[in-house]
C-alpha cells in the first residue's frame, strides 16, 4: 500500500473510534456540568449557615490579634528608642 492509502485507512480507523466514543464524551460533559452546578450551589450555601458565623468570628479574632501584635511592635520600638537615648551621652 502506498503512504496515501495507509494515511486514509488510519484516518478512517481514528474516525470510527471517535464516533464510538461519542456517547462517552456526551456523558462526560453532562457529569462535568452537574459537578460544576453542585460546586456553585455549595459555594452559595456556604455563605449562609453556621459556617458564616464561624468565619466572621475567625475574622474578628484575626483582626484583634493583628492589632495586638502591631501594638506590641510599636511598644518594643518605643522602648528601644528610650533605651538608646539613655545610653548615649548628651
Amino acid at each position: 500500500m502506498s503512504g496515501r492509502r495507509l494515511r486514509h485507512v488510519n484516518a478512517e480507523k481514528r474516525l470510527e473510534e471517535w464516533r464510538a466514543e461519542a456517547e462517552e464524551r456526551k456523558l462526560k460533559r453532562i457529569v462535568e456540568a452537574f459537578l460544576k452546578k453542585k460546586a456553585k450551589e455549595v459555594r452559595k450555601g456556604a455563605a449562609k449557615g453556621p459556617t458564616k458565623k464561624y468565619v466572621e468570628k475567625c475574622r474578628e479574632e484575626s483582626e484583634r490579634c493583628a492589632g495586638e501584635v502591631e501594638e506590641a511592635v510599636r511598644e518594643s520600638f518605643r522602648l528601644y528608642e528610650e533605651q538608646k537615648r539613655k545610653a548615649l551621652p548628651v
